[in-house]
């Protein structure tokens, strides 16, 4: 959230709010973020697609930007992605992943991802922006998804985009955004959790298909972590998100 705070600070052209999302955290999500200065809205459901469709109910403002809350984002970024909603000729969009990361096989996958993230026109689910109009016409996230609800949202808004003579954007600028899975799974365990979601029927549409998602290992009494095959605990999503408005100074 402080990052997002910074960059919203320093984008002073625009204004806008910042909206949590608690998706049944059990921890001080809410607490922390109020204390930051956000508003704060719960969805006891635990699914991605509804926190960040329960944080876009409340918004009002004529932008969405959808970031997770292990992703940094930068001023520059968050300049790039309102001034492309403000040309009018773009309806929504996303950013590359900066792939500097400490994990080989990450920067592999990171690298990958953007060629095919910028060649199809999805949108890493990171970080996600879009007019608000677009947003509500095509129903936003599709709740009937576990996870991939990005994708089908990015080609829900090339849709509404070539409908209008407008755009879907990815962008340049970076997020930074957690390795945590690889570090929790390893490159082995994470590749075996995705293969096993794609080759269950209609996965994506089911939450213990979607493991890598919602779960992570625990760690055993000895401090070592054990296969995430024998032992799971729940991994609580949580979203933040920034709705902009057009400052009345500017």
């Amino acid at each position: 959230m402080a990052s997002v705070r910074a960059a919203m600070a320093d984008v002073s052209e625009w204004s806008g709010e910042i909206i949590v999302v608690d998706n049944a955290s059990t921890d001080q999500t809410a607490r922390v973020a109020i204390r930051g200065g956000a508003r704060v809205v719960a969805e006891a459901h635990r699914q991605i697609a509804r926190a960040r469709n329960a944080g876009a109910a409340v918004a009002a403002g004529r932008w969405l930007i959808f970031v997770d809350a292990d992703t940094l984002i930068s001023a520059a970024l968050l300049r790039r992605s309102l001034a492309e909603l403000d040309s009018g000729e773009c309806c929504g969009g996303g950013a590359r992943i900066d792939p500097t990361h400490r994990y080989r096989s990450l920067r592999v996958a990171i690298r990958a991802w953007n060629a095919i993230s910028r060649y199809s026109g999805w949108a890493c689910g990171a970080y996600v922006f879009c007019t608000a109009d677009a947003f509500r016409s095509i129903g936003g996230f599709d709740e009937e998804l576990y996870a991939s609800e990005e994708i089908r949202l990015s080609n829900a808004l090339r849709r509404f985009g070539r409908a209008r003579g407008m755009r879907v954007r990815i962008l340049d600028e970076t997020i930074v955004t957690s390795g945590r899975k690889l570090e929790w799974y390893g490159a082995l365990g994470t590749t075996r959790l995705v293969l096993r979601t794609l080759c269950w029927p209609g996965g994506f549409r089911k939450r213990r298909a979607c493991e890598l998602w919602y779960s992570r290992p625990q760690r055993s009494s000895e401090g070592s972590e054990e296969s995430p095959k024998k032992r799971l605990v729940e991994s609580t999503p949580r979203e933040a998100g920034v709705r902009v408005d057009r400052s009345v100074a500017s």
